[in-house]
Parts: C-alpha cells; sequence; structure tokens
C-alpha cells in the first residue's frame, strides 16, 4: 500500500502501515514520487509477503455482521461484573 495522508488521523494510520511493513508512508504527493514508491512496493518481496500473511488473517476473522451481538454480549458481562463486585 502506498499511503498517502491528508488530514486527522491520517498521518498516524500512515506511519503505522509503514512501521507493520504492510505499505510506505508518503509525504510527498508528487506523481512521479507515488510512481517510484508503487514500483518499489510492487518488487518488495518482503512486504508481498506480510501483505499476505495480513490478508490471511483478516479473512479468518468473524464476519462483521456478528459485531453487534458481541459488543452487546462485552457490555452486559461489563454491566454484570460491575453490579456483582460494585466496581464500575
Amino acid at each position: 500500500m502506498a499511503v498517502l495522508s491528508n488530514f486527522a488521523d491520517q498521518p498516524h494510520n500512515a506511519r503505522r502501515v509503514q512501521e507493520l511493513g504492510l505499505g510506505r508512508h508518503l509525504d510527498d504527493p508528487d506523481p512521479r514520487a507515488l510512481a517510484d514508491t508503487c514500483q518499489d512496493i510492487l518488487h518488495d518481496r518482503t512486504m508481498t509477503a506480510r501483505l499476505r500473511a495480513a490478508r490471511l488473517a483478516v479473512l479468518g476473522l468473524p464476519d462483521i455482521t456478528h459485531a453487534p451481538a458481541d459488543l452487546t454480549d462485552i457490555t452486559t458481562s461489563r454491566h454484570r461484573h460491575a453490579t456483582l463486585t460494585g466496581t464500575p
């Protein structure tokens, strides 16, 4: 991934992508710099392997449609625990 951040949390996310070895954070919006970065990424076998591993990890996650029920279970469990222990 070539990540060109613009505002808000994007610079943080772009740095994190680079820290994880899943892409490169671009500071320069110049088209030539973007093209060069993309070429570098396409030829980086280590990054390709990391991206494939990340893809497989994401594919192994539960379907997003389970999120509301999971969040309800988490909050209900925390509320029950707080009620039983008297802690917030």
